[in-house]
């Protein structure tokens, strides 16, 4: 009686808990806080969300049908002014990791 009463806590707690961070499209839908959208183009989209998990933003990641460079990255629109921070930051970071030239 007692481990089956630890199960159905257990099941009911998993279908009340929130998830954070990455997720599913589906999962950040069903939040019902809005989400909008940005678009990379590219391909090194792991160094993105490294950076979007360092500042708390609840995202979805989905590749584009159009091109396989390009990525839709989905969030809630409470969560705007922390992705925009990440955004500049991953700019900053993965411009400085490219385009360095020795002189």
């Amino acid at each position: 009686m007692k481990n089956g009463i630890a199960k159905l806590l257990h099941a009911i707690h998993g279908k009340l808990t929130v998830p954070h961070g990455k997720q599913s499209v589906r999962q950040l839908a069903r939040q019902n806080q809005g989400m909008t959208n940005i678009e990379i183009d590219d391909p090194d989209i792991h160094a993105f969300e490294r950076i979007a998990r360092k500042y708390g933003v609840d995202f979805a990641v989905k590749r584009a049908k159009s091109d396989e460079t390009k990525y839709l990255v989905f969030f809630k629109a409470r969560d705007a002014d922390a992705l925009t921070a990440a955004f500049q930051e991953y700019t900053v970071s993965h411009s400085n990791h490219r385009y360095f030239v020795e002189p």
